[in-house]
């Protein structure tokens, strides 16, 4: 299943123009794998990486939320917050600044176990 949906982000990057497009990165992913070759290719398209937590349905996993994500400077308003938060994301001269750490070996290991027993 997960090389299906690879496959599929991969021709929706190669063969399609979304000015506000973005792939995602996952403070689930160990620190000890590489970043997707994926990532390459979208950015080498212009499409820009979101990094953010994505806790597991797990006991104390919501304790992640927030701990990885990325950071961009600019204004909201009180009214239109996330229309502004939008037009700052699509700007390519906002730089996104990853913050928060990857699951470590222990627990990553610890994280997939879990899911996988009944």
């Amino acid at each position: 299943m997960v090389r299906q949906a690879g496959g599929i982000v991969k021709k929706i990057i190669e063969n399609t123009q979304f000015e506000k497009l973005f792939v995602g990165d996952n403070g689930g992913r160990p620190v000890f794998w590489p970043a997707p070759a994926i990532f390459d290719l979208a950015a080498n398209r212009g499409i820009r990486l979101l990094p953010g937590s994505d806790p597991l349905p797990l006991a104390e996993e919501e304790q992640r939320a927030g701990s990885y994500g990325g950071a961009v400077s600019g204004e909201c308003t009180v009214e239109t917050p996330f229309a502004d938060l939008k037009t700052i994301l699509a700007d390519q001269n906002v730089q996104i600044t990853p913050f928060g750490n990857k699951q470590g070996v222990v627990r990553f290991f610890k994280t997939q176990i879990a899911l996988r027993m009944p």
